[in-house]
């Protein structure tokens, strides 16, 4: 008798979380190009499929990956504190690198609006 049984464990998301986010990505872009061809009123039977059954899915399964990531990193550690200052260093110089060109760009050549909307702006 084979006592042998198929178990799913957690850490198996961790195993393979690359793998369901390049799915959950492919899935939003799909799900978007079809969005666009609906919008043209041109859907296939298999877009249909897509459209009706999967949707938007693949956003459903990044934000659950996502927010398991965020749950093991946070209990690998329980200081709060450290765990923020983490996200901050990872995050900030990229958002800093996108967002001041951006900002500069939109207030004082595109609008005209000068430096007080800029570090409004920015701010927000």
């Amino acid at each position: 008798m084979n006592t042998n049984k198929f178990t799913i464990s957690w850490g198996d998301f961790s195993c393979y979380r690359s793998s369901m986010f390049g799915l959950s990505i492919i899935g939003i872009m799909v799900f978007h190009h079809f969005e666009h061809i609906r919008s043209a009123h041109l859907l296939l039977k298999s877009e249909q499929f897509w459209d009706y059954y999967i949707g938007s899915t693949g956003v459903d399964f990044f934000l659950f990956l996502s927010g398991m990531g965020l749950f093991y990193s946070l209990t690998k550690n329980d200081d709060i504190c450290q765990f923020y200052k983490k996200r901050l260093v990872r995050i900030l110089p990229a958002y800093l690198l996108v967002s001041m060109p951006f900002f500069a760009w939109r207030d004082f050549i595109h609008l005209h609006t000068g430096i007080l909307i800029f570090h409004v702006a920015f701010l927000l």
